[in-house]
């Protein structure tokens, strides 16, 4: 199955949005990465038809795209630099910055020789700078995942050092609750020793006042019956 028109209409549409879409929007710059990838899966689908129609001619094998004619192929191509062009068009009118600014078909030549149809293409700038761009994405990708990682480990790491802390901080307050609980559990008991003693003390005296007072009201009873 041949996916190059399939991957040519989404270019198309991610073309049309890269023009809609603010520069200075995340969006732009990713949907200008994404139509970087269309148009080099593009490029790489065009190399391989290529590259087999040349094994054929050299009968060192079959053609494995027998379907796709050399019109069909310049087609495409054509199809393929007037999206690179279109591309440039929109990058060269935005004022971005850094990496954002960006463009690996810069300063491509967009004709096609009807001549060279059918062969593979010598390696030039637009591959390299296609490669360098691609790796740059790769390398930032990295960047961004190591600094990433990074920020979560010592995020990780300060929120230990904090769960410690804290630990810390409540031993203390149980260890201080504790004292102040063993002082309040001894002040009860010593009170109440106190208290129990004293009205021990208090009853053993009313307790001897009510003996006199009972012998001396039966030492009255008895002489008022001796007398009697």
């Amino acid at each position: 199955m041949d996916p190059f028109n399939d991957v040519y209409q989404d270019g198309v549409e991610q073309l049309a949005k890269l023009k809609t879409t603010s520069p200075n929007s995340l969006d732009f710059n990713n949907i200008k990465n994404e139509l970087i990838e269309i148009i080099g899966d593009l490029e790489n689908a065009i190399q391989s038809v290529k590259q087999s129609k040349q094994r054929a001619a050299l009968g060192n094998g079959n053609d494995s795209f027998p379907e796709i004619d050399l019109f069909e192929l310049s087609e495409r191509e054509k199809k393929l630099e007037d999206m690179k062009s279109q591309f440039n068009g929109v990058m060269s009118s935005v004022d971005l910055k850094g990496h954002y600014s960006d463009n690996p078909f810069s300063g491509e030549a967009v004709e096609v020789d009807p001549k060279h149809v059918g062969l593979p293409p010598p390696q030039n700038e637009s591959d390299d700078n296609y490669r360098e761009y691609h790796q740059q994405l790769l390398q930032e990708q990295d960047d961004l995942i190591s600094t990433g990682l990074a920020t979560s480990i010592e995020n990780l790491h300060s929120q230990a050092v904090n769960i410690g802390d804290e630990l810390t901080y409540h031993e203390e307050l149980l260890d201080g609750v504790e004292e102040d609980l063993d002082r309040l559990n001894f002040k009860i008991v010593n009170n109440g020793i106190k208290r129990v003693n004293k009205f021990l003390a208090t009853n053993k005296r009313g307790g001897d006042c009510c003996i006199a007072v009972l012998i001396v009201v039966l030492i009255i009873i008895l002489v008022l019956l001796i007398i009697l």
